[in-house]
């Protein structure tokens, strides 16, 4: 394996995986599932150095915003209306969502806020310099993961230049591009945020009204 110094992974890149840890757009391994239940992969990105879980800021922000608005839609919800303890279960839920929320806020971007106003103060040539000094040096080897890892920073043409440059002359594989995989990402995050939502309302709403509930069952069945 060679160092690869054409591709700076110490400058800030909203659209490409970081890690936390070591506060670099580090090279990755990809892991891949495949979910059954909605008939697709779920692929999740670890350090290639430390193993630690890589996220896209962009991404980590979109899950954010969605918590966000379905906590602010069960508040919403439960003043609107507030019997049959719906203000309950909607606030409950709302309180979940806002809790969640923070979290992922605080863990993830915030994390990369205090990377990236670092970062942004120093010019090119420092940033540079930081690069080649890194723990984690990039470095080039044949595998699918190195495409889509150097695909967030330089143009197909870019890394078949490297290829030349560092690698045997081999025939090109075809990859699967991460940016669909990332777009199914954020939809199966938001849909799950909402379907857990909906969940943990009605399983609310039953504990609220489970007496009545079971006085409304002893009647059915009475009737009977």
């Amino acid at each position: 394996m060679k160092n690869l110094p054409e591709i700076n992974h110490c400058k800030p890149n909203p659209d490409a995986y970081w890690c936390p840890k070591c506060r670099a757009h580090n090279q990755f391994s990809i892991h891949s599932n495949y979910d059954s239940h909605h008939g697709s992969w779920y692929h999740s990105y670890t350090c290639r150095h430390c193993k630690t879980s890589m996220f896209i800021l962009n991404d980590a922000i979109f899950v954010t915003r969605a918590l966000f608005i379905v906590s602010f839609a069960c508040f919403i919800g439960g003043v609107a209306f507030p019997d049959n303890g719906l203000i309950y279960a909607l606030g409950g839920t709302g309180a979940l969502c806002l809790f969640l929320a923070v979290g992922v806020w605080f863990n993830r971007p915030m994390k990369w806020s205090g990377f990236n106003s670092f970062q942004s103060g120093r010019s090119a040539q420092t940033l540079k310099e930081q690069a080649l000094d890194h723990q984690c040096q990039p470095t080039y080897y044949e595998c699918e993961s190195f495409d889509a890892w150097a695909e967030q920073f330089i143009s197909s043409a870019e890394i078949q230049s490297l290829k030349k440059k560092y690698g045997e002359e081999k025939k090109v594989r075809k990859t699967a591009k991460t940016e669909s995989s990332t777009d199914s990402s954020k939809s199966k995050l938001f849909y799950l945020a909402i379907l857990y939502a909906i969940g943990f309302t009605a399983v609310l709403f039953f504990i609220e009204k489970r007496r009545m509930i079971s006085e409304w069952y002893d009647q059915w069945s009475h009737s009977d």
